[in-house]
Formats: C-alpha cells, sequence, structure tokens
C-alpha cells in the first residue's frame, strides 16, 4: 500500500525502464515527488520508488526524450518542469525543460 495525500493529478503509464512492461507513475503535489511503480507484467507492481521534484508536481508526460528508446517523464512543477530520463534502473535527474509561470501548465513532448 502505498500512503498519498489527496494530491494526485496526473498518472503516467509508460516502459520507464525498458523491461517491455508498462511501469505507473504518478504525483503526489502535496509531497513534492513522483512515485514509480515498475510493472511486473502480470498485473503486480514492484514496491514503489519515490523521486524528489520541485514544489507541486502538477502534471506528468511520458515520452522518449532522449532517443534511447526508453521512456522518459517530464513533470511540470511550480517553478518549472523537471525532467527525469528513463532507464534499466528506474529514472535520474535529466535537468529542467523550461520554467513555468503559473500551476495548471500542460506539458506536450513531441519527436
Amino acid at each position: 500500500m502505498i500512503a498519498l495525500r489527496p494530491h494526485v493529478h496526473s498518472v503516467a503509464a509508460a516502459d520507464m525502464d525498458g523491461d517491455g512492461k508498462v511501469d505507473l507513475v504518478f504525483n503526489d503535489m502535496a509531497g513534492s515527488r513522483v512515485v514509480w511503480l515498475r510493472g511486473r507484467g502480470d498485473g503486480s507492481f514492484a514496491a514503489p520508488r519515490e523521486y524528489r521534484t520541485g514544489q507541486g508536481p502538477v502534471g506528468l508526460a511520458s515520452a522518449d526524450v532522449d532517443g534511447d528508446g526508453i521512456a522518459d517523464l517530464a513533470v511540470c512543477q511550480l517553478g518549472g518542469v523537471r525532467l527525469f530520463l528513463g532507464g534499466p534502473s528506474g529514472l535520474r535527474e535529466g535537468g529542467t525543460l523550461a520554467a513555468a509561470t503559473a500551476a495548471g501548465v500542460e506539458v506536450f513532448l513531441t519527436r
């Protein structure tokens, strides 16, 4: 069971570690984090892994930003859009894409 405050606004479903199984990532706005659930391929998920974000992660989008064939994650947060790069060991910090000026900014990733 995952303890969450009632501030989940976005969920992304994508293969974040390149194992061919769908993973889930969701935001926890009050906790200033995203939580990754690694899919096992049978409808269950491994123990959650937390990744700290900036204040108020309000939206998520996934796409292969770096071209390695593994989904990456953009987190729209108060003060910017943070990028996490997907890989075999999970997500890793990828930097800030752009400054956001208000909550509710939508992130669209195209290739």
